[in-house]
């Protein structure tokens, strides 16, 4: 999930995440015309959360959150 503060309101949005390890960077692809991108933008942090049920396993991190619009990545 990812939480991002709009105003007042906290929204967590159900992204799929595609980890780059060598960037350090998580990246989530989103259509320009689509409200999440909107909401993407106006927000600067984000909080992600993961989870591995099956394992029980749990992590959650913030940070900058920054749009890119760049075709070939």
């Amino acid at each position: 999930m990812m939480v991002i503060r709009l105003g007042d309101e906290l929204r967590a949005r159900s992204m799929q995440a595609l980890v780059d390890p060598d960037e350090k960077t998580v990246w989530f692809l989103c259509d320009r015309s689509s409200h999440r991108h909107g909401e993407v933008r106006a927000a600067a942090r984000a909080c992600l959360a993961f989870t591995d049920v099956e394992d029980d396993l749990y992590v959650s991190f913030s940070g900058q959150l920054n749009t890119v619009d760049d075709p070939e990545k």
